[in-house]
């Protein structure tokens, strides 16, 4: 008697198992690791660039300009554009492996960023207030910067590119 329990046991648990690990059909499966959209740095960069209004006319960085001025370590890739001239104007995307290249690529962001208030922040209020109002966030895998005068925008631009 105890057999038949126990193997009846056994087989509900298995139903219900292979039920509760069904979907339907439909692919999804309910996780946020599998509902989160897949974001490519070039794709997200050329959106901050061009759904952005800029005091300039912005333009993308060499790849060598982009590691050179952000100090890149090995296996990190970004890429960036700019305004020339005292704007300050820039966005760049970083792809990173794991949370410690990320707070690394972030420490150089800061870096730069601090270093162009210290050159601009004494000639033009309006490009100190831009740096100091940069977008700088880290999602997925990217790093993810852009001083703009609409940081607003921008914000709305990485959450919808991310699908929030």
């Amino acid at each position: 008697m105890k057999k038949r329990i126990l193997g009846a046991l056994l087989l509900l648990t298995m139903a219900f198992s292979l039920v509760a690990c069904g979907n339907g059909g439909t692919g999804d499966t309910g996780s946020n690791e599998n509902n989160k959209k897949e974001v490519k740095a070039e794709d997200l960069a050329q959106a901050l660039a061009t759904q952005i209004t800029y005091t300039g006319k912005i333009e993308q960085m060499d790849a060598e300009d982009v590691e050179w001025l952000f100090e890149l370590e090995e296996g990190v890739t970004g890429v960036a554009y700019e305004v020339a001239g005292v704007s300050s104007e820039k966005v760049a995307v970083f792809t990173v492996a794991d949370k410690a290249a990320a707070d690394k690529v972030m420490a150089a962001i800061e870096a730069v960023l601090a270093d162009d208030l210290d050159q601009n922040a004494a000639y033009d209020a309006k490009v100190a207030s831009r740096i100091e109002n940069a977008v700088v966030e880290y999602k997925g895998n990217l790093v993810i910067l852009c001083v703009s005068d609409d940081s607003a925008k921008a914000k709305q631009i990485i959450k919808e590119a991310f699908g929030e």
